[in-house]
């Protein structure tokens, strides 16, 4: 189960790293200039700040067992999916 986990992790990093790049790209051209400071700190401020409170939660989900556990965070990220996709403004970047 290593290697198969090890290629799930590995796909894991690299659509992330692409994303964050594809995301910081698309915002330093989309957001006006006066505000491109303001907009990339927080997204600094979500992706760095708050990783303390994920690990926090994952401390206190696993007691639960760790299927509650990424039942938890999956439903987290999934319903982040759906607000993103229920955006139109979102869905309309090209």
């Amino acid at each position: 189960h290593v290697v198969a986990a090890t290629a799930v992790a590995s796909l894991v990093g690299l659509g992330s790293a692409f994303l964050g790049v594809v995301i910081v790209a698309t915002l330093q051209e989309r957001v006006p200039e006066r505000l491109l400071g303001r907009v990339l700190s927080l997204v600094v401020l979500a992706t760095v700040a708050f990783d303390p409170f994920s690990y926090v939660l994952a401390g206190v989900l696993l007691p639960y067992g760790t299927t509650t556990l990424f039942l938890v965070c999956g439903g987290a990220v999934l319903g982040c999916a759906v607000l993103v996709a229920a955006s139109p403004a979102i869905r309309s970047l090209r």
